[in-house]
């Protein structure tokens, strides 16, 4: 493993942790705010992660997953 593919390594897990943390720290507010399990918020942030996934492969700018994947694709 080079040095650029250990740092791109390193952001990507660092973006993905904070993505994750996002979404746990929204299901504690609503929780410790209305007292009960709000599962929507789970089907929400899907949504929004598969939506960003088709923007930002259709742009052109998406990782070596997205590109070889159909559906990433406005053309697909």
């Amino acid at each position: 493993m080079t040095l650029d593919s250990g740092i791109i390594t390193l952001l990507s897990a660092m973006t993905e942790a904070s993505s994750l943390f996002i979404a746990a720290a929204g299901l504690t507010l609503v929780f410790g705010a209305m007292r009960i399990i709000n599962i929507a918020h789970g089907s929400f942030y899907m949504y929004g992660a598969f939506f960003v996934t088709v923007i930002v492969g259709a742009a052109g700018a998406g990782s070596r997953f997205c590109r070889t994947r159909r559906w990433c694709t406005a053309a697909g």
